[in-house]
């Protein structure tokens, strides 16, 4: 169990695959109306967000197309890094994102929360400063 702040630094880095779609949609499910936003900051192409939408009927049709798309690396991965955590709850919390600080600080604390033996997070992968 990570307890210290290099394990959950780790943790918070690990790289995310479409086994941990749940995990995101059950947490990031909620900003579907920012669904395009979300790709961008996430590294998705504005083509293949026009062709999620035009192929989507819905905003959470789009995001979930989203996820799957970051999830499975269909994106340039190698300029904007690969899926994790601490990617997700940045693009959670920006302005030009998901503009939810409070969601993006609940998502880091229950998992910091799970990774940790004494229940209380050691650090955050959410940078809590004003852009």
């Amino acid at each position: 169990m990570a307890t210290n702040p290099e394990e959950l630094k780790r943790a918070f880095d690990r790289e995310l695959n479409i086994t941990d779609f749940r995990l995101v949609w059950e947490k990031a499910g909620v900003l579907a109306g920012r669904w395009d936003s979300i790709g961008i900051l996430l590294g998705i192409s504005y083509k293949k967000l026009y062709e999620i939408e035009s192929e989507t009927k819905t905003a959470r049709g789009c995001l979930q197309k989203v996820f799957d798309c970051w999830l499975s690396r269909n994106y340039d991965y190698k300029s904007h890094g690969v899926p994790t955590l601490r990617m997700l709850c940045n693009s959670i919390k920006s302005n030009s994102g998901g503009a939810d600080l409070a969601l993006a600080i609940e998502i880091a604390k229950e998992y910091a929360i799970n990774l940790t033996s004494s229940g209380k997070a050691t650090t955050s992968p959410v940078d809590t400063s004003s852009k």
